[in-house]
């Protein structure tokens, strides 16, 4: 069995479902479960839903397995307004940015933080400036917040836009400095907080093989970033993250977290069916 999350489910013929789960050890995966429609299914039909950690089995192999067994591991989280919409938004970027049948334990390991701190009242910006943060690192493509596509170090003072291909340039209407610092600072405390015996123990293993069609011709390992195995490889400015020049005040970070300086017009609109994102419906 292997514990995940449901992130999208749509009807299929009559009394079946068509699953995206998002699991710790396989990474999102599709499954079929026959018949949880049906007067007999209820009962797994109720936990089949987002944001409810489950353990489950499938038989089969292939792009679409069967779903086997469901089992509730805990409550469903209790998000709700605001903070269930960014936690439907998190399902999105996985159903939408991840490959199939690629493991991601960590990233498993931060979205369920996130769902957790969405639950705890968390304000949703931070939140998810952070996982879209870590998202992006795991695919292949961190982000530099630390210094500007000129390579000057980056002042909380100023403000800053994102340049496609380029980096972060100066931009009097863009982002304030100091929330692209105090994302740096957070990645810099959290890797420094995972540091230890058994981190380093694990990252001394060696990956598992891949499923690179480059690296079954070669008969060896691809070392490429998931996002690119089986791809011709292409030039990217955001796979160097560099460790901030100095430590942001304990306040000012504070102050960031409470009130993310980056707007999502979407959160403040009132969560309902006709807002939600097409995997909740």
């Amino acid at each position: 069995m292997g514990e995940g999350f449901v992130l999208a489910a749509r009807p299929w013929r009559e009394s079946s479902l068509l699953l995206e789960m998002f699991l710790r050890e396989e990474g999102r995966m599709g499954m079929l479960a026959r018949g949880v429609r049906s007067g007999r299914g209820r009962g797994e039909r109720s936990l089949l839903q987002p944001l409810r950690p489950l353990q489950v089995a499938w038989r089969g192999r292939g792009e679409l397995p069967t779903l086997s067994r469901c089992e509730a591991v805990d409550p469903p989280l209790p998000i709700r307004g605001a903070r269930l919409l960014a936690a439907l938004y998190l399902n999105e970027l996985l159903y939408r940015l991840l490959p199939r049948h690629d493991p991601h334990p960590e990233l498993y390991g931060r979205y369920r933080s996130a769902l957790v701190e969405l639950a705890a009242g968390e304000r949703p910006g931070w939140t998810l400036a952070r996982f879209e943060r870590d998202l992006l690192a795991e695919l292949g493509y961190a982000l530099e917040t630390t210094r500007d596509a000129a390579g000057r170090a980056v002042e909380a003072g100023l403000r800053y836009r994102w340049a496609p291909g380029s980096g972060v340039v100066p931009d009097g209407a863009g982002i304030p400095g100091a929330a692209l610092l105090a994302l740096a600072e957070d990645a810099a405390s959290a890797d420094s907080s995972s540091s230890g015996p058994r981190a380093a123990s694990s990252r001394r293993r060696s990956p598992p093989a891949s499923r690179c069609g480059c690296a079954r011709r070669a008969g060896s390992r691809c070392w490429r970033p998931r996002a690119a195995q089986g791809q011709r490889s292409r030039p990217s400015t955001m796979v160097s993250v560099r460790p901030p020049t100095h430590t942001m005040p304990s306040s000012t970070l504070s102050s960031i977290r409470a009130s993310w300086p980056i707007s999502r017009p979407w959160l403040t609109r009132r969560a309902g069916p006709a807002s939600a994102p097409r995997s909740a419906r």
